[in-house]
């Protein structure tokens, strides 16, 4: 299980930000989409981070959908 888990797209500052948490030695996973994660749902995480315009782009309701399928 991871900690934290990132979606990619439109995230401008992702990259600083992995920079951030490796740094914390906080354990995270990271995918394109909610669409492309690879497998990465079956894994389980505390938090979810994605980019407001990601956000507006699938909607409210298909990113609580996802993250609930991601809870510990």
């Amino acid at each position: 299980m991871s900690d934290v888990h990132l979606i990619t797209a439109k995230f401008a500052t992702v990259n600083r930000l992995k920079e951030i948490l490796q740094i914390r030695k906080i354990s995270f996973t990271s995918s394109e989409s909610i669409e492309q994660d690879n497998g990465i749902s079956s894994q389980k995480c505390e938090t979810l981070i994605t980019s407001e315009q990601y956000l507006n782009k699938v909607g409210k309701e298909a990113i609580v959908s996802y993250a609930k399928s991601r809870q510990s």
